[in-house]
C-alpha cells in the first residue's frame, strides 16, 4: 500500500473546491525564451548551494557522488527526490526534518540565472523596478518541492510583483484587494496557518486561478492576496515594481495596511516586529514611487532607467 500524504489529499480538496466554486482560470502572458527552453535546475541548484552552504539543515540533505569522470558533484534531494505532495514542507523548519524549501532567496545579480532573466519590454516600459546597489534588479526566488502549499498572503501593499516562473508549474489562487476582502483577510494576515487557504476560499470574493508554466510572467498588483500550490517541483522569481497603472491601487492598500500597522504596535512583541517590517517595506515602496515621479518630471524615458 502506498504511503498517504496529507498534503496530497489537501491539494486535491483545494482543487475540488475551486472547481465547485467555478473559479476562473487564467495563464501567464509574456514568455521568456531564455527561461522557457532552458534547463534551469543546475542554475537554481547553484544559487541555493552558494547561499545556503553554511546552513546545517541544508548540508544534511545534500549528497555527494562521483560522476564517470570522477569529478565530485554536489547534488541535493530537495528538488529531485521528494515524493509528491509531502506533508512536512512549511515556513518553519526544525533540524530533525529532512525536507527543504527555499523562500525569498535573493539571486546573485552576477550569477548565471539572473543573467538569463530578461524583463520583457511590455513590463519594462513605464516601470521602475527595485534595484540593487549595482543597478541590477533585486530578483528573489521561491523554490519548493511538489505539494507545497503557501498560505494566502500579500507580497507588498505599495508595489507590484513581476512574477517569472523559473521551473515547473505553480498555481496561484488570487483575490483582488477590495475593501471587503482586505477587512476579511486582516485576521489571517501573517498567520500562515495550515488551512488558511481553504478558510479564505469561503470568505473572500472574486477569486481566480493563475497558472504559470516555466518562462511565463505575470504582473501581480499591490495588495493582491494570493496563496500558491506547487503541483510539481518548481521555482518562481519575483521583482518589485511600480508603474502609473498601479498607483491608485497601491495608495488604497497602503492606507489599509497603515491602519493595520497601528493596531499591531499595541500588540505582542512579535506583532510589533511584524509592524516594523511592514513599515520598512512601505518606506522602500515610497522610495520607488518617488523615483518614478522624479523621472517623469525630468522627461527621461522610463524604460531607459531599467536597462
Amino acid at each position: 500500500m502506498s504511503e498517504a500524504h496529507p498534503n496530497r489529499a489537501r491539494a486535491i480538496g483545494v482543487l475540488e473546491t475551486l472547481r465547485k466554486k467555478e473559479v476562473p482560470i487564467r495563464f501567464g502572458t509574456a514568455k521568456l525564451n531564455t527561461i522557457h527552453s532552458l534547463d534551469t535546475f543546475p542554475l537554481i541548484l547553484k544559487e541555493v548551494i552558494d547561499h545556503e552552504a553554511s546552513n546545517i539543515r541544508f548540508r544534511d540533505v545534500v549528497t555527494f557522488k562521483e560522476e564517470e569522470n570522477t569529478k565530485p558533484v554536489q547534488q541535493t534531494l530537495f528538488l529531485t527526490s521528494f515524493k509528491e505532495f509531502q506533508s512536512d514542507v512549511g515556513y518553519a523548519f526544525s533540524r530533525d526534518k529532512s525536507l527543504y524549501a527555499v523562500w525569498d532567496l535573493q539571486l546573485n545579480p552576477n550569477g548565471d540565472l539572473a543573467h538569463k532573466i530578461s524583463i520583457p519590454d511590455e513590463y519594462k516600459r513605464g516601470s521602475i523596478f527595485k534595484l540593487l546597489e549595482n543597478g541590477k534588479p533585486d530578483i528573489r526566488a521561491t523554490i519548493t518541492p511538489a505539494g507545497t502549499i503557501s498560505e494566502p498572503h500579500i507580497d507588498q501593499s505599495g508595489s507590484g510583483t513581476l512574477l517569472i516562473e523559473l521551473q515547473g508549474i505553480k498555481m496561484f489562487v488570487i483575490w483582488p484587494p477590495s475593501k471587503k476582502n482586505l477587512a476579511n483577510f486582516e485576521p489571517f494576515d501573517g498567520s500562515q496557518k495550515t488551512g488558511d487557504l481553504e478558510a479564505l476560499l469561503e470568505v473572500l470574493e472574486k477569486a481566480e486561478c493563475l497558472i504559470l508554466e516555466q518562462g511565463e510572467c505575470h504582473l501581480l498588483g499591490p495588495g493582491y492576496i494570493h496563496g500558491v500550490l506547487s503541483p510539481m517541483n518548481s521555482a518562481v522569481a519575483g521583482v518589485r515594481v511600480v508603474r502609473e497603472s498601479l498607483r491608485t491601487g497601491a495608495r488604497e492598500v497602503m492606507e489599509w495596511e497603515s491602519a493595520f500597522i497601528r493596531k499591531l504596535k499595541y500588540g505582542t512583541t512579535e506583532e510589533q516586529q511584524i509592524a516594523k517590517g511592514i513599515e520598512d517595506q512601505q518606506q522602500e515602496d515610497r522610495a520607488l514611487w518617488l523615483q518614478l515621479h522624479e523621472i517623469v518630471v525630468s522627461g527621461i524615458p522610463i524604460n531607459e532607467t531599467n536597462k
